[in-house]
């Protein structure tokens, strides 16, 4: 006698033979070794070094001296090192200039050609200043702080109060905000801490308040780039005011049309600083030599 196999058991069996080689696909692939970086350190006549440490955000200061120094020394050699490590994973982690320089060597591999560039889009206007260095210049962020439309000023005042109202007409001066006047409410003494600061820009009869923070002889950055990029923003200006690294607790704020600003991050060849960057960094400074002055006391 001779028995047909139902359609429903043969389905089962297609569906639990897919499951199994499913489950072995699965079983197979967690298997698979997990690709390692490699980590070995900077060699003579290299810069290409350090891959798994400078994806966790570590190294970084190491490598971008070796690519600044052989950039200088041997340019088209400093070329191929960044070709190489255009293509790694960098975590910046608040040291914000390797990847702008990796990008501006591969992008503008020949001397003078990036300098060219930023003078093509009227951000070099000024003359050098007596303590820039034009000559070491790589990165856009150098060439900006040698002759661009910037304002550098230490981020610690050392007085009470702050004078916010003086930093905002300085940087004002720089754009098209130039008219702008400012003052400043302070906290009612300088031991009170839990007071704000309140900061006021005025500009053809029309008046913007921004609350600040109190953090002693600092300045509440935050706060003047809120205050400015408001007033901008809220007259249809095409300036915008940001930070560019300094690497300590010094702050550069530099006014720059959007137009030109987004396409410069875009193509990776500007990093901006976060704003608080320079004053916690000094901040830890100041905590460190406190530390060490209570330790030479006792």
């Amino acid at each position: 006698m001779h028995f047909s196999t139902p359609l429903s058991i043969i389905a089962l069996s297609f569906f639990l033979t897919a499951c199994t080689d499913s489950s072995a696909e699965i079983a197979l692939s967690s298997k698979a070794p997990k690709v390692t970086l490699s980590d070995e350190p900077l060699a003579d006549g290299s810069c290409v070094g350090w891959r798994r440490s400078l994806s966790r955000g570590r190294h970084l200061g190491d490598v971008e001296r070796c690519l600044r120094e052989m950039a200088l020394r041997d340019r088209p050699a400093a070329v191929r090192d960044a070709r190489v490590m255009s293509q790694w994973d960098i975590h910046e982690n608040g040291y914000p200039e390797l990847k702008p320089l990796i990008a501006a060597l591969v992008h503008y591999p020949e001397p003078g050609s990036l300098e060219a560039h930023l003078d093509s889009l009227a951000l070099l206007p000024n003359e050098p200043g007596p303590y820039s260095h034009p000559e070491k210049a790589l990165t856009a962020s150098d060439f900006i702080q040698a002759k661009g439309n910037i304002h550098w000023f230490d981020t610690e005042t050392g007085m009470f109060p702050n004078e916010h109202d003086v930093l905002l007409s300085d940087v004002a001066a720089l754009s098209d905000l130039r008219t702008a006047t400012f003052s400043e409410i302070p906290p009612s003494d300088f031991e009170a801490d839990d007071e704000p600061y309140g900061l006021v820009g005025v500009v053809d009869d029309k008046t913007y308040r921004q609350q600040a923070e109190n953090y002693g002889d600092w300045y509440d950055l935050s706060a003047v780039l809120m205050l400015l990029n408001r007033m901008a923003q809220d007259r249809d200006l095409k300036t915008r005011f940001v930070t560019l690294p300094t690497g300590d607790q010094t702050a550069i704020i530099w006014a720059v049309d959007d137009d030109v600003l987004t396409p410069l991050m875009d193509e990776g060849l500007i990093a901006l600083s976060p704003d608080e960057v320079a004053m916690k960094s000094g901040k830890a400074f100041e905590a460190e030599v406190r530390e060490k002055l209570g330790a030479a006391v006792e």
